[in-house]
């Protein structure tokens, strides 16, 4: 009855939910949710398909999301799932990453890149930062190079499902 039903059509863009690296991020966002935690302001970074935005708004119903992507069919696919979904309203999707600190930040992406956005994902982490999009053997490394930065580790686990992908969970 609490299940977070999303209809989404990536067209060209990434993201339809079932690699191994977004079901990690979305287990961690339920996890969040568990533990009592309702961020009002989520960013994804490199947000393909806008799955990860959408499941947020939808999972915690007083947030509002930034969804950001280099790509323009990205940007226009997460707009139209957003609408689809009828949280439209509460995900501003583009191509430049906001300013300020979110309380959650997602990034579903691969390690060389989240390696080069390291200083602005934590420049904008105000709360917990979900790393995903890495092979196993490059999560506890990645991870360790975000904490040199400032983030404290909560926890770096692979996937149940399909082992050779992990997910990096850091806070502020």
């Amino acid at each position: 009855a609490d299940d977070v039903v999303i209809d989404l059509d990536p067209g060209m863009a990434f993201g339809t939910g079932t690699h191994a690296s977004t079901q990690l991020v979305l287990a961690e966002m339920q996890a969040l949710a568990d533990a009592g935690d309702a961020p009002d302001r989520v960013l994804d970074v490199g947000c393909g398909s806008g799955i990860l935005a959408i499941a947020a708004v939808k999972r915690w119903p007083a947030a509002r999301a930034i969804a950001v992507d280099n790509d323009p069919i990205a940007v226009a696919a997460t707009a139209e799932n957003a609408a689809r979904n009828g949280v439209g309203d509460r995900i501003a999707a583009g191509d430049a990453l906001p300013g300020g600190a979110f309380p959650l930040v997602l990034a579903n992406i691969q390690a060389h890149v989240l390696r080069e956005l390291k200083d602005a994902l934590v420049a904008r982490t105000a709360g917990t930062l979900i790393l995903s999009g890495l092979l196993a053997p490059q999560a506890a490394p990645l991870a360790d190079e975000f904490v040199a930065a400032g983030l404290r580790l909560v926890r770096v686990r692979p996937s149940a499902a399909d082992p050779q992908w992990a997910v990096a969970v850091l806070a502020r």
